[in-house]
C-alpha cells in the first residue's frame, strides 16, 4: 500500500483542522491531482506510519 485517500469537503479547512490536530502537510499549500481534483499530503511522521492525502473533488 502506497498511501490513503480521504475524501472531504472544503480541503482548506480541512487542511487547517489537520494542522490544528499536529499533522503536517507535505506542501505549503494544496495542488491540483488527477481528475480535477485537489489535493494535500500529510507526512507520516505525523500520521502513524501512514501517508495520507487529503482529496476535494470528483465525490
Amino acid at each position: 500500500m502506497h498511501h490513503v485517500a480521504i475524501n472531504v469537503t472544503g480541503i482548506d479547512e480541512a487542511v487547517e483542522l489537520a494542522k490544528n490536530l499536529g499533522f503536517k502537510p507535505l506542501s505549503d499549500e494544496p495542488k491540483k491531482g488527477a481528475g480535477g481534483t485537489t489535493v494535500l499530503f500529510l507526512h507520516p511522521k505525523t500520521t502513524g506510519g501512514v501517508l495520507l492525502e487529503l482529496v476535494e473533488g470528483n465525490h
